[in-house]
């Protein structure tokens, strides 16, 4: 998208944005689904063949996560993914101070 001068806006010339997948082709693309009812919400699919979509629904005790991931790309791994993620989220946690159960 060009800006009304017809040049592009310089955060669309950031490294980050490129590796990001740029043009819309986010690398991980997410959405929160929490107003999908219960028990399962929806799901949110990669935008690209080697990335990830990640739909989350938070509450005040949990956040439910469904990862989604293309099994032709050597590049992804979900079940991968997702163990990062919990340990991330149990590390901010811990950080936070907020207990963490055990699963």
């Amino acid at each position: 998208m060009m800006s009304n001068d017809g040049k592009q806006p310089s955060i669309f010339q950031n490294p980050v944005f490129s590796k990001s997948g740029c043009t819309g082709g986010f690398v991980i693309s997410s959405s929160n689904n929490s107003y999908i009812p219960r028990p399962f919400g929806g799901v949110f699919g990669a935008v690209v063949d080697h990335g990830y979509g990640i739909m989350y629904i938070p509450s005040a005790t949990e956040v439910v996560l469904c990862l989604e991931s293309k099994r032709s790309c050597q590049e992804t791994d979900s079940t991968r993914f997702a163990i990062l993620i919990d340990q991330s989220l149990r590390d901010i946690a811990r950080i936070a101070g907020v207990p963490v159960a055990n699963l």
